[in-house]
């Protein structure tokens, strides 16, 4: 992502979060606060492209990035069993620590943006 530039990197990053979003707003109540972590970042992200200077590409941008890219193939392990809540829930119950270690990690990505951005 790097080549691409700092401004480059949050519009593919915004898009990747915006998708992720729509996915996990109505699954299971794991993904569910994950749902809500990304709206946090999708909320930082505009914020981000204001006053990250073009060029400097943070470290925290970059993480964001692959944690999105992490979330998007675990959903995409899913996406097959099913559209209901019921079968969601049951293809997501054994994955737990891997959400809670991608949600820890995003926000700790998220905080670092917001603390830069203002």
């Amino acid at each position: 992502m790097d080549a691409i530039g700092t401004i480059g990197t949050v519009v593919a990053l915004t898009a990747l979060v915006g998708q992720l979003y729509t996915k996990c707003e109505n699954v299971s109540k794991g993904f569910y606060n994950l749902h809500t972590d990304l709206r946090s970042l999708h909320e930082v992200l505009p914020r981000v492209k204001q006053y990250v200077p073009e060029g400097e590409n943070p470290s925290a941008i970059q993480g964001c990035y692959q944690i999105a890219k992490d979330i998007e193939k675990l959903l995409s392990k899913y996406e097959g069993t099913g559209t209901t809540k019921r079968k969601l829930w049951h293809a997501f119950k054994w994955h737990f620590e891997d959400i809670a270690q991608l949600r820890s990690r995003l926000m700790v990505h998220v905080g670092i943006l917001n603390l830069r951005s203002v």
